[in-house]
């Protein structure tokens, strides 16, 4: 019943994330991607990883981007957060050393264009963007244990130019945790920022 719950606070959290998407950006079905096919972007990200049973923290990471087709893209982001103590913990009694307490991530990920349109800064400045759906296989490491993973969400992508671009992305991280003999799927939410330069 309780996973029943979890899992629609989820749904609900990705339609809002979504439509906060379409919200910031206008749909325009003629507007033109700077980014050509072939082309590759590498950037950092932070942003904030909730990870069940263990609250929230900063996450930071790498990604590097190859754009495949107009509608598709393909990338490799690495990720890492400190998580704190579990709900179940108590300041005397921890189950987890420090370093098992990193939650790492190795995504490998396709993206597809759903909606493409212009993003508007001021009343002069606008910007090509788009809104991909992402999905893929992912490799986590945490609380003593690696175990594959599926890694799930939307993209909200605008290109400032030829060379630099920005995405706000919403994910969720599905893996199998054995933790403490408690085995069970876990839903893991990832809000980042990514600054990315094109090469």
């Amino acid at each position: 019943m309780a996973l029943g719950g979890a899992i629609k606070r989820k749904l609900f959290v990705f339609l809002g994330a979504g439509l906060g998407c379409l919200a910031a950006s206008a749909v325009a079905d003629d507007a033109v991607n700077p980014i050509g096919a072939g082309q590759l972007e590498v950037g950092p990200f932070t942003g904030i990883l909730s990870v069940e049973d263990f609250g929230s923290e900063v996450l930071g990471g790498l990604e590097l981007t190859y754009h495949l087709r107009d509608r598709w893209l393909l990338q490799a982001s690495y990720g890492r957060s400190e998580m704190g103590r579990a709900a179940f913990e108590s300041s005397r009694r921890r189950f987890l050393s420090g370093g098992d307490r990193d939650f790492e991530y190795l995504a490998f990920t396709g993206a597809y264009r759903l909606i493409r349109g212009r993003s508007f800064l001021g009343s002069d400045s606008r910007f090509y963007s788009d809104i991909r759906l992402l999905a893929g296989p992912e490799r986590v490491s945490f609380a003593g244990s690696d175990e594959w993973g599926i890694n799930a969400g939307l993209s909200y992508r605008v290109a400032f130019s030829d060379r630099f671009t920005a995405n706000v992305d919403f994910r969720e991280h599905i893996v199998e945790r054995d933790f403490i003999g408690d085995d069970k799927t876990t839903f893991n939410t990832e809000l980042r920022l990514g600054l990315n330069m094109l090469f």
